[in-house]
């Protein structure tokens, strides 16, 4: 019976050994801070894996926007693959990858907050949050364990923007503004974006009445560390942008700016507008060769979605010249490859990429009770080796019966 013990004991834990252990945690640094009204303040997003290497992760990070305005997030440099940046109504979505693995405690953005409201605005992280592992692409994210922040917003607000048309002065004893109400604000329309192409591209805006033209832009929502300018004071504005980084499928964001002779400006929300890339094709089969319908393809940077047709194909388009990350989905399995986008193929061919994935087919197996199976057919041979045995002992050591008193 011991033996027997020990053989239930060690098949439970072949049955417990796969589950993987769930050790990635979000946090919110500073844990606790204080800003006024009209005043900002920075945090960090930071992912610790605990141990598990990662190469991608999504930090989805809840704020009460009656309480605070998002300002910039910009991501950090351990993830240098940008998936997803976006904020406002709420919520900050952040999504970045890897070519390789990433442990440890790493900065994932920092984020630039505004108060807005008196009262306490608590950061949460919630669901779409995660962090595939880098050796199998399963969730090491847990979410529960993840923290959070408290920023008290309160104070002084901060002074008022002057009046359009304001005139300023910094003599001593007099007023820092007063406003000029003969002059109203300058409005701005009709933004749009022409001639994009590899390098270049024009953006074209209107105003109501002659001001200058400024353009910013850059990579990211926010993030415009170039710029473009002309002095000259127009109704109908036109600039041309050129920068190398303007390659091909990168989508560039950019804001327009005007300042009449009054000292009135205007400046626009974000607009993006995307350089035509390249087409790439992405092939599923099994192991064995059999063209794969209606698996999920996942492509990042960029990102794009895609579900291949009866061929097993899914097509890609305004892809930059770069390295990315395909992932796969099929009944029971996600798998994670590495791409390299040629921009100077001469043929379709040069961008069509085969991966090979092995779907679940048994039912067993989709609803997750192939390890329960194991595990009784473990115990049911246990049981029928120990009856087998038990019965030859028995044979073997029967005791013969002794013979009536009197009988020689």
């Amino acid at each position: 019976m011991r033996i027997f013990s020990l053989i239930i004991i060690v098949a439970a834990l072949f049955l417990l050994m796969p589950q993987a252990i769930i050790a990635s945690t979000l946090s919110v640094s500073p844990g606790k801070t204080t800003v006024p009204i009209g005043g900002t303040i920075s945090v960090s997003i930071r992912l610790n894996t605990g141990g598990d290497a990662v190469n991608a992760v999504s930090a989805f990070l809840a704020y009460p926007a009656d309480k605070l305005d998002v300002l910039s997030v910009n991501p950090g440099s351990a993830f240098g693959i940008g998936a997803e940046n976006s904020y406002g109504g709420g919520m900050i979505k952040v999504s970045r990858g890897s070519l390789s693995a990433v442990s440890g405690s790493v900065n994932v953005a920092t984020v630039s907050f505004k108060g807005k409201s008196a009262g306490a605005a608590t950061l949460s992280f919630v669901g779409g949050s995660s962090a595939p592992r880098a050796s199998d692409s399963s969730d090491s994210l847990n979410l529960g364990g993840s923290g959070g922040a408290t920023i008290t917003v309160g104070g002084q607000a901060a002074a008022p923007t002057p009046k359009a048309g304001t005139k300023t002065t910094t003599k001593p004893g007099q007023p820092v503004a007063t406003p000029d109400n003969s002059v109203d604000q300058l409005l701005i329309s009709d933004i749009a974006a022409a001639d994009v192409a590899s390098g270049s591209a024009t953006i074209t805006w209107k105003t109501d009445r002659e001001a200058n033209s400024v353009v910013e832009y850059g990579l990211e929502k926010g993030n415009y560390f170039l710029s473009s300018t002309s002095e000259t004071l127009l109704k109908q504005h036109k600039v041309k942008l050129q920068s190398a980084m303007m390659l091909p499928g990168y989508k560039i964001h950019y804001r327009v700016k005007s300042i009449d002779s009054f000292g009135s400006q205007v400046q626009s929300v974000d607009q993006e507008f995307q350089i035509p890339g390249f087409q790439i094709k992405v092939k599923v089969t099994d192991e064995k060769g059999t063209l794969l319908k209606n698996a999920e393809v996942l492509l990042y940077s960029d990102p794009q979605r895609g579900i291949t047709n009866e061929n097993g194909e899914v097509v890609f388009t305004n892809v930059s010249a770069d390295k990315h990350l395909v992932v796969i989905r099929v009944p029971g399995s996600e798998k994670t490859f590495e791409i390299n986008v040629l921009g100077a193929a001469t043929s379709q061919e040069g961008n069509e990429f085969s991966f090979k994935v092995n779907p679940v087919n048994n039912w067993y197996e989709k609803t997750g009770l192939s390890q329960w199976i194991i595990f009784l057919g473990v115990v049911a041979v246990t049981v029928v080796v120990m009856g087998i045995m038990f019965l030859l002992l028995r044979k073997k050591y029967k005791v013969m019966p002794k013979a009536p008193p009197g009988n020689n």
